[in-house]
């Protein structure tokens, strides 16, 4: 199993070596691509893996691919064939439930209090998700505010 290193230094992976082969295939690695290595965390060059070029156009005694005209199709942001963005995270790493639950807290605290224990709620489930501070912020508001409106509740029955 290797990581593929791209020219921006990201880290992609790990691939085994029947990926490694399909990815030389789609022109994606070259013998100059940097791999490291997923078990003991050695750098080494494309060209270095044993057979990984044999059968593929460029040169024939030695199996390497030319290295010129070669497009980087992981150069561009959002466009990687390696990775995939995780299922719910947006652009900013942050889940939506952890988000939603911010949100509806913020409002939960400005007008409607017992609402906050939707936001207490989501904020729980979305601890398991990427942007859980978001998550703990809505936590925490929300207990605020359902705080808040139960001692409005409160005062507002005993002036009767």
């Amino acid at each position: 199993m290797y990581y593929v290193v791209a020219p921006d230094g990201s880290q992609y992976g790990p691939a085994d070596y029947a990926t490694l082969r399909q990815w030389v295939g789609e022109g994606r690695v070259l013998p100059a691509t940097v791999l490291v290595d997923a078990t003991t965390n050695q750098k080494l060059q494309a060209s270095s893996v044993p057979n990984l070029f044999r059968g593929h156009p460029g040169n024939a005694a030695t199996g390497a691919m030319p290295t010129t005209g070669y497009h980087t199709p992981y150069a561009t942001p959002g466009v990687s064939p390696y990775h995939q963005p995780q299922d719910g995270v947006g652009s900013s790493g942050v889940h939506w439930i952890n988000m939603v639950s911010l949100v509806i807290s913020i409002v939960a605290f400005l007008c409607m209090p017992l609402s906050g224990a939707l936001a207490v709620l989501l904020g729980i489930v979305g601890q398991k998700y990427p942007g859980k501070s978001f998550g703990t912020v809505g936590i925490v508001i929300g207990s605020l505010a359902v705080a808040y409106g139960i001692l409005i509740m409160v005062v507002i029955s005993g002036m009767k």
